[in-house]
């Protein structure tokens, strides 16, 4: 299979952060600790609902994949200029600012919450509101979820 298993490599993010503000703890990380956040947002973004199907039903990731147009037909998200299947920047963006989010937020008891689908949560006379399982977020980072928004398949009500 000619596809790698994470989004972006340590070196790809290491580039991401140079021009990114407040990238410090990315930056400060260890390169095993990188490691471990690019594989676990890897893990987190092929758990989205995507358009479209993966070029390949075989790879690893959700991308390389073909996404549906209006008009009927699918294009390859994405291709280089010789045709080589990509990874669109976007989603290794997204990939590094899910990273950046994991290494800053680590194994909050916050973080936990989050991902249980705590919506609310509040001490005195304990009280606990829950989403529902479609509602909960699989990406901790606002700006990820913004970067693959446009790939992400929309629900539509069944008449």
């Amino acid at each position: 299979m000619i596809y790698t298993t994470d989004y972006i490599t340590v070196t790809e993010a290491n580039t991401y952060f140079t021009t990114r503000l407040n990238s410090s703890t990315w930056t400060s990380a260890t390169a095993g600790d990188k490691a471990s956040a690019i594989r676990m947002a890897t893990q987190a973004i092929n758990s989205l609902p995507f358009k479209g199907r993966k070029y390949d039903p075989d790879q690893a990731n959700a991308f390389p994949r073909y996404i549906p147009l209006a008009r009927g037909g699918y294009y390859l998200a994405e291709e280089d200029d010789s045709g080589n299947l990509i990874t669109p920047q976007i989603v290794k963006d997204a990939c590094a600012e899910e990273c950046l989010e994991l290494l800053t937020s680590g194994n909050s008891s916050r973080r936990a919450l989050l991902n249980e689908g705590v919506t609310s949560f509040r001490i005195l006379e304990l009280s606990e509101t829950f989403a529902t399982p479609s509602e909960v977020p699989r990406l901790t980072s606002f700006v990820a979820r913004q970067f693959l928004k446009p790939f992400l398949a929309a629900g539509v009500p069944i008449l």
